[in-house]
């Protein structure tokens, strides 16, 4: 514990012994004649685009599902020159929105994971915009947005780093033991960007890339289908209410 404080003073970082959070998100759920009506024998597939313009994931939807998203808006990283429409498009006050989508399995399930209920449009305009250049107004109106929130807090005990990129990837060079063995990653350098490779099981995949190094992010460990290192801005990491417990 005394090299953790020693650490976040050395590096003008902050090191969490973990965090509580409250997940909420966004979902969209397509009217029950969605699939007969407007794809009958095509499939349905959806990008999960990053603020970085990487494609994380390309999914098929079927019968049953629907399209989740963060609740907060986000915007593309400063330098990203290509835009994946229609994930990403920019604003009428000139600022550039990208919207992550992936597919979530509607079901009893997610019912009594999350308390949900119908939201307004102005709460989900960017979402409902990417959702309208996909499938058209008419199915947009014809389908229910939800606002999404866990009724539960859970608890990641794992630690968590906040702090200017650039600071991190500092410390994960120095610290074998953090950078290496408990994060799992190797410090990548890619067309001026400045990102690490983190370890999904048996199979490696880019984390988010910055610019500069001066953006505020945090490093945690992630836990879902499988548990891997994870960088989020820092606005969009406590957009879910975590809550980070100081050593």
């Amino acid at each position: 514990m005394q090299h953790l404080k020693a650490v976040r003073k050395e590096y003008n970082i902050n090191v969490y012994n973990g965090f509580l959070e409250q997940t909420t998100r966004l979902l969209f759920v397509p009217d029950a004649n969605f699939w007969d009506r407007e794809f009958e024998g095509q499939k349905v597939w959806i990008k999960t685009v990053k603020p970085n313009g990487v494609i994380e994931a390309t999914k098929k939807l079927g019968a049953g599902d629907g399209i989740f998203t963060f609740v907060n808006s986000l915007n593309m990283q400063t330098g990203v020159e290509t835009m994946e429409n229609p994930y990403c498009f920019e604003r009428e006050d000139g600022t550039k929105a990208v919207v992550q989508l992936w597919k979530k399995s509607v079901n009893q399930g997610l019912e009594n994971h999350f308390d949900m209920r119908i939201v307004d449009e102005s709460e989900c305009a960017d979402f409902r915009t990417v959702l309208v250049n996909l499938f058209g107004h008419a199915t947009v109106q014809k389908g229910k947005l939800y606002y999404c929130k866990a009724k539960r807090q859970t608890a990641n005990e794992d630690l968590a780093i906040q702090g200017k990129w650039r600071s991190i990837r500092t410390l994960l060079n120095a610290s074998f033991l953090l950078g290496q063995m408990y994060f799992n990653t190797l410090l990548i350098e890619k067309d001026g960007m400045l990102g690490i490779r983190g370890y999904f099981g048996v199979c490696q995949g880019e984390l988010d890339m910055f610019e500069n190094g001066e953006e505020e992010v945090v490093l945690y460990i992630r836990h879902a289908t499988k548990t891997h290192a994870c960088i989020q801005p820092c606005e969009q990491f406590f957009a879910d209410g975590r809550r980070p417990k100081l050593f």
